[in-house]
């Protein structure tokens, strides 16, 4: 009896350290699904929810998804200013694409079709 309490107790030990790690992947992230993933990491805290395997990919792929998306608000918006300050018009319908790890084609009423280099090895 002793033995299986201080298992169960060590498994949760272990899913709390885990959910910790998992919270600093999705620290300073936005949106519904990391609110939902914070939400069941409180959960594994308290003991109400085990972290599965399951559980735990779900959150890493939250995580990435949502830094990916960060990254992409964040390239749109120093070329939003970089482009103000040579004097364009860049509004919000601006976008990018890249289509390789070195070149990004820029699309937007203005400049569609422009392409440019982005300054790192293929």
């Amino acid at each position: 009896m002793i033995q299986v309490h201080n298992d169960e107790e060590r498994i949760r030990a272990r899913s709390r350290r885990r959910a910790g790690e998992l919270r600093v992947h999705l620290r300073g992230l936005d949106g519904a699904d990391v609110a939902s993933a914070l939400a069941d990491l409180a959960m594994v805290d308290a003991g109400g929810r085990e972290l599965s395997g399951a559980l735990d990919d779900r959150i890493v792929r939250i995580a990435d998804h949502a830094q990916a998306q960060a990254d992409r608000v964040y390239a749109m918006d120093v070329l939003r200013s970089e482009f103000a300050a040579l004097g364009y018009e860049v509004g919000e319908e601006f976008a990018t694409i890249l289509i390789r790890a070195d070149t990004m084609v820029l699309s937007g009423p203005e400049i569609a079709g422009v392409r440019g280099r982005t300054g790192r090895a293929a």
